[in-house]
């Protein structure tokens, strides 16, 4: 069973490594990244929740877990250095797409206000 955990943990820290890597090297990651994005780190961090429900609290913990532990946890460190430029694009990209549609239904509403002034 622990051997099993780790081996999903390696997988689930080869998942994020290959996810940060991928953002890190986009050249504007708030605009580029994606819900699907999001739903992989998601659906990783819920896997390696699980696999530290798996551990007992009682068994000793290999070698392999504990780097796989110390890896995930690095991974995370990343995820929280990341995400705050992500929150602070996707905040920018709100407000532009907010003024558009507020522009769209200003001039809607003229063109109503002009077709029935015809």
């Amino acid at each position: 069973m622990a051997n099993s955990a780790a081996e999903d943990l390696r997988t689930v820290n080869q998942n994020l490594c290959a996810g940060l890597v991928r953002l890190q090297s986009l050249p504007n990651p708030s605009v580029a990244i994606s819900a699907e994005d999001f739903f992989a780190l998601r659906t990783n961090l819920e896997r390696a929740a699980s696999c530290m429900c798996s551990m007992s609290a009682d068994s000793r913990p290999s070698a392999e877990w504990e780097k796989e532990i110390s890896e995930y946890r690095r991974n995370l460190e990343q995820i929280v250095q990341v995400l705050p430029s992500f929150h602070a694009g996707l905040q920018a990209q709100k407000g532009r797409l907010e003024a558009a549609i507020n522009h769209l239904q200003a001039t809607a509403t003229w063109a109503q206000a002009s077709k029935n002034s015809l």
